[in-house]
């Protein structure tokens, strides 16, 4: 089957660490999308290549960025996007009525991506790293005929700590992390 899905990434407050950008970010709702080719193997589990992608503008940074003192600010720009490829497991368990539980789990390479995020007019970083990544989640399906079925659920997104430049060259690490919901379908072939 070929499947797809659209929906909103939430990413919880990041913290950043390294010399001259100790800082905690916090970002907007965004948005995820989803593509992918799977094999329903019969049996009730599922493979599944996949790609993601998501993005989240920054709405706020305090502490300091590039060796100076940002503070709360909210006079902020530029955004986090991930770009991740995804190997995955799920299992659909037995119909309960029109629709079918499900949970999945999967492991991949993501690349995060700083994209010239600002505040109060200084650029803290525009950098990326390619890291490992997990996700593990759930949710339910419903079939419509032999071919679609559509799908709504909760994907809890997880990467290896990504290290970064500042605009010095200064490396920083940070955790990142991100809950996504999401609607989507599956179409048999």
């Amino acid at each position: 089957y070929f499947k797809g899905a659209a929906g909103v990434s939430v990413l919880p407050e990041i913290e950043n660490r390294g010399s001259g950008n100790e800082n905690t970010m916090e970002f907007d709702p965004g948005f995820s999308f989803t593509g992918g080719l799977g094999i329903d193997l019969d049996n009730g589990f599922r493979g599944e290549a996949e790609i993601q992608y998501t993005l989240n503008s920054l709405s706020q940074a305090k502490g300091t960025g590039n060796g100076r003192t940002l503070g709360a600010t909210t006079f902020t720009a530029g955004d986090l996007s991930t770009l991740a490829f995804m190997g995955n497991v799920a299992y659909d368990f037995q119909n309960v009525g029109q629709f079918t539980p499900y949970v999945s789990a999967g492991a991949g390479l993501a690349g995060v991506f700083i994209n010239e995020v600002k505040a109060d007019g200084l650029i803290i970083a525009d950098s990326s790293e390619w890291v490992f990544a997990m996700q593990f989640g759930g949710g339910v399906s419903m079939p419509i005929d032999d071919i679609t079925t559509l799908e709504a659920g909760y994907r809890y997104f997880e990467t290896q700590d990504p290290e970064f430049g500042d605009q010095r060259g200064v490396p920083f690490s940070t955790q990142l992390s991100s809950h996504n919901f999401m609607v989507g379908a599956r179409l048999n072939f």
